[in-house]
């Protein structure tokens, strides 16, 4: 086989509700006295009963690519899921259109070889053969804030 790849997510479920999160916010009010007072009691009534929260597994994601031999792990941790999560809330913090964009390349010589041969005059002759690898990839991902009684 020429090409093995494997792929490994953990914590999913917390990013999940981060996005929830971020989404809420956007759709609510900024201060609710309400939603303060509920959020008090639910606290309340946990404290009193000893409830604490589950604990969640850092998000992780390991991805293992084996191709002609070569094997290269790629992970996304907790400090590059942060790093994003920063970016989408500031971008939606400030209020107007942007467009967040990353861009990845990577160039690997896969099957190269290089050879020295000799020849009847006592010359050696260099022979170089390169077969080059090339991956890109591009996201973008594009936050606009909308009002609920406004229409798009």
């Amino acid at each position: 086989d020429s090409l093995e790849a494997y792929y490994y997510m953990q914590g999913t479920q917390q990013v999940v509700d981060k996005l929830y999160e971020l989404y809420s916010q956007l759709k609510t009010p900024r201060y609710n006295p309400t939603i303060d007072e509920t959020w008090r009691q639910i606290r309340s009534v946990m404290g009193k009963l000893g409830v604490k929260d589950k604990e969640m597994n850092t998000p992780e994601a390991h991805l293992t690519l084996r191709l002609f031999g070569l094997q290269k792990l790629y992970s996304l941790d907790q400090e590059f899921i942060s790093s994003v999560t920063r970016q989408i809330s500031s971008a939606m913090a400030n209020g107007m259109n942007q467009d967040l964009e990353t861009e990845f390349l990577k160039i690997a010589d896969i099957m190269g070889e290089e050879l020295a041969m000799p020849t009847k005059s006592g010359l050696p002759v260099y022979i170089t053969y390169k077969n080059p690898l090339v991956v890109y990839g591009k996201t973008q991902l594009k936050v606009s804030k909308s009002s609920r009684t406004e229409p798009k």
